[in-house]
C-alpha cells in the first residue's frame, strides 16, 4: 500500500521496519527510532508504513491522514504466508542484509507468522481505539476492511 500510494502521490515513503531492524535482526533503540521518525515527519510530505506503537505519537503530530488496513485474520495470514514463503525461497534481502529463512519463519518463536497470529486481535483493538481518538481531530482516518476497498481508494487517487 505505501509503495503504491508513494507512486500515485509522488511522495517518498519509509517502511518503519527498515529503520527498526539493524543487521542480524538487531533492534534499533527506541530513542534512536523516534528521532529518525521525527526527522522524516518534519518534511512537508511523507508516508510512513508500519504499526510501531513506540513512534505513533511522533507520526500523528504532523499527519493529515491515517490509513489502516484492517483486514481479516485469514486475509492477513494468507498474504503474510505467501510473502514469507516467497522471501525465504528467493532469499530476498529485506533491510541491512537481513533475510527471512524457513527455519526462522516456520520453526521459531521469532517467526513473523507467529507474531501475526499472536497480535492480530490486539492490533485490531488498537485500531478501534485509534479511530475513536482521532474522531474529533483534523486527521482523516481511513479504515479498509479488505484489499478491494483499499485498491478502489487508490484508483480514485490517480
Amino acid at each position: 500500500m505505501s509503495r503504491a500510494l508513494s507512486y500515485v502521490l509522488g511522495i517518498e515513503h519509509t517502511e518503519l521496519d527498515s529503520l527498526y531492524h539493524l543487521p542480524d535482526w538487531k533492534e534499533r533503540p527506541q530513542d534512536e527510532l523516534a528521532e529518525m521518525v521525527r526527522e522524516i515527519v518534519a518534511n512537508e510530505t511523507w508516508i510512513v508504513d508500519g504499526n510501531y506503537g513506540a513512534v505513533l505519537n511522533e507520526c500523528l503530530v504532523s499527519a493529515d491522514t491515517v490509513v489502516w488496513l484492517d483486514y481479516s485474520f485469514l486475509t492477513v495470514f494468507l498474504q503474510l504466508l505467501a510473502r514469507t514463503v516467497r522471501r525465504s525461497w528467493k532469499r530476498e534481502e529485506l533491510w541491512h542484509g537481513n533475510r527471512e529463512t524457513f527455519s526462522k519463519s516456520f520453526f521459531s518463536r521469532d517467526s513473523i507468522l507467529w507474531w501475526m497470529i499472536t497480535t492480530h486481535a490486539r492490533r485490531r483493538r488498537q485500531c478501534n481505539e485509534l479511530e475513536r481518538q482521532l474522531a474529533n481531530s483534523s486527521i482523516c482516518f481511513l479504515r479498509f476492511k479488505n484489499p478491494r476497498q483499499a485498491d478502489e481508494w487508490l484508483r480514485q487517487l490517480k
